[in-house]
């Protein structure tokens, strides 16, 4: 598992689920996939008998920009947002950017008043090359259904297969 390193539980809004720890960090290199599967690896776990954790879904924050101090505990009207359910906010006006040092993408509100930190194909792209890169075993997701949009198409899913020929 390598997500829910953020969520209203935190002090200020981050990824959840970022694939390398970004220098805002107040902790160096805590809360990434990266470190989450060094956790282990150094515990002794052979990269080859370790699967990466992928989430479909996201967190959201009170926060008009990444790493912005919350208030912890907050619920919002989007504290966790399906993936499917990303290309509807996207209609209404949610904006994405990419976090280039932690590979993952921000939603940012039209008003400018929330933030969701979540995964997308480009940066489930990147998780699933590095995992192979570092020769884990594979990856799973948590959850299917959050990716399964209205036709029937899985683009988190096309995307880690595309990623692991």
């Amino acid at each position: 598992m390598a997500y829910d390193a953020a969520g209203t539980w935190s002090d200020r809004a981050d990824h959840h689920a970022p694939l390398f720890a970004p220098s805002a960090d107040r902790v160096p290199g805590a809360g990434s996939a990266e470190a989450s599967m060094k956790y282990w690896m150094n515990r002794g776990w052979p990269a080859n008998r370790l699967k990466l954790g992928l989430p479909s879904y996201g967190r959201g924050f009170a926060a008009s920009k990444p790493y912005e101090k919350i208030k912890k505990g907050e619920i919002l009207p989007i504290s966790s947002v399906a993936y499917k359910e990303v290309p509807g906010l996207m209609a209404q006006g949610w904006k994405r950017q990419w976090d280039e040092e932690s590979q993952a993408p921000w939603l940012l509100s039209p008003d400018g008043t929330q933030i969701i930190g979540y995964d997308d194909e480009e940066s489930i792209g990147a998780k699933v090359r590095w995992a192979k890169e570092q020769g884990f075993y594979g990856v799973f997701f948590w959850a299917l259904d959050k990716d399964r949009l209205a036709h029937g198409k899985h683009p988190l899913l096309e995307a880690a297969a595309k990623a692991w020929p």
